[in-house]
């Protein structure tokens, strides 16, 4: 069985839109639908009196808004991990070329890096690109409505304001295995606000959305997306249903997602151990706020489908689905699991084995 081949905007809703596109509030059954969650958004913090970069920055995400044109431009967060390696994040998704350019990944951007802390100053270095920078802090310490100032050479210093800094969480999973792993680890408190039943509407685009995120870091979905003909116009008064089951995570305010059945067909990852490749294999989703108010996400299409023009996507938390296909999660307990990977192996026993070379029809038989 093969994956058939929508728009690519449908196919990216598809596989965006489908897992974890949150509104928020605690992961309780019994909380009102938009009522507020406590502790929705990281906690911000300041360095305490008398603590030095060196112990404060480690662990520790920083926001930038840089407004001038150069090697970063508008919003980047730099994550400062414990073990010393330097994240580099952009809403465009890029990163630094060899030459100062910005290149657009269509892979993950994080863990590009290392930093050292010294004195006053922060030394970057870009790891796959062999680039230097120095940044340094106002006043010694990053504060939030600060100001960092970043010098990369080739004289060129880049000054950008502090507009959130919070500490780093999750780890990032690359591989299959890494996903499967999260199905016996506790969430995180941002995932716990992830939890529950969840309804996507884009008018517009003529896409509708449902999707329950588990406990045990499984999710299903159910798109409902119009047809599209080999021209890419829609067919009238036809539409495309899709269910997937997903395993799904939140590390850094970065929602990572992984499909492993959509409708009777597996995704045909080639081995556990295998660096998972966007946005087939692997999706990623950035959050803007988690708010049981508002329930909005912020994410961007590559520039070449149109980012800059996608406005926040808004989800509405709901007490139980009404489509057919989503109505069985409605049943008492079923936000604590879903046995997935029991799921994924009767598709795989189910679908058709792949035809020899040689033993197509009127082959002669051995």
């Amino acid at each position: 069985m093969k994956f058939g081949p929508p728009g690519i905007l449908q196919f990216l809703l598809a596989g965006i839109l489908v897992c974890l596109l949150p509104g928020c509030g605690g992961g309780k059954e019994d909380q009102e639908p938009g009522s507020k969650a406590e502790g929705t958004n990281p906690k911000a913090e300041e360095p305490g009196e008398g603590t030095g970069l060196q112990a404060f920055l480690p662990g520790k995400m920083v926001d930038l808004l840089f407004e001038e044109e150069g090697v970063f431009k508008g919003k980047v967060r730099l994550v400062f991990r414990e073990d010393g390696k330097l994240s580099v994040d952009q809403e465009e998704r890029v990163s630094v070329g060899e030459d100062g350019a910005l290149t657009i990944y269509d892979d993950n951007p994080l863990k590009n890096g290392t930093y050292r802390v010294g004195g006053a100053l922060v030394i970057l270095k870009f790891v796959k690109h062999e680039v230097l920078g120095v940044l340094e802090f106002s006043g010694g310490l990053p504060e939030e409505g600060g100001e960092a100032q970043l010098d990369v050479g080739a004289e060129e210093v880049l000054k950008g304001t502090i507009t959130r800094i919070f500490s780093s969480y999750g780890e990032v999973p690359r591989t299959l295995a890494d996903f499967k792993g999260l199905l016996d680890k506790p969430l995180n408190d941002r995932e716990k606000q992830l939890v529950g039943r969840w309804e996507h509407v884009n008018e517009e685009a003529q896409h509708r959305s449902w999707h329950i995120n588990r406990e045990d870091h499984t999710s299903s979905s159910f798109i409902i997306d119009p047809k599209y003909d080999d021209e890419g116009e829609v067919v009238p008064g036809e539409q495309v249903r899709t269910m997937r089951h997903h395993i799904w995570c939140v590390a850094d305010e970065v929602v990572y997602f992984a499909s492993l059945v959509i409708d009777q067909t597996v995704n045909p990852i080639a081995d556990d151990s295998q660096v998972l490749r966007a946005p087939n294999e692997i999706g990623t989703l950035y959050l803007v706020s988690v708010d049981g108010e508002k329930r909005t996400f912020r994410w961007k299409l590559p520039e070449e489908f149109g980012g800059d023009a996608i406005e926040p996507f808004h989800d509405r938390r709901i007490e139980a689905f009404e489509e057919p296909e989503m109505k069985p999660f409605n049943a008492p307990g079923a936000l604590k699991g879903f046995d997935l990977l029991k799921v994924h192996e009767e598709v795989r026993g189910h679908e058709e084995p792949p035809e020899l070379e040689g033993k197509g029809e009127g082959s002669p038989e051995e």
